[in-house]
């Protein structure tokens, strides 16, 4: 299994205003359409809606390794 780090494209209005939206998932899967799918049909979404994670318009998938600088993954903070 691989693990796929979900998180929105750059300017895409799916995600404004950013408040009751997902910004990032990580999800185990064995290929990028795999986890798609799995964050598809996960009822944590919000209202960004299903195809804002679906479509690779919309959202990054990219597999994490364990290559790469020391650093953060994923940090999802939204101040109101």
């Amino acid at each position: 299994m691989k693990l796929w780090l979900l998180r929105p494209m750059e300017d895409n209005n799916l995600w404004d205003p950013w408040y009751d939206k997902c910004f990032g998932f990580v999800v185990r899967a064995e290929s990028e359409e795999e986890a798609r799918k799995i964050v598809g049909s996960s009822i944590e979404f919000g209202d960004e809606g299903k195809e804002a994670w679906l479509d690779p318009k919309n959202s990054t998938c990219v597999e994490l390794t364990i290559e790469g600088k020391e650093e953060v993954i994923i940090r999802d903070f939204a101040r109101a």
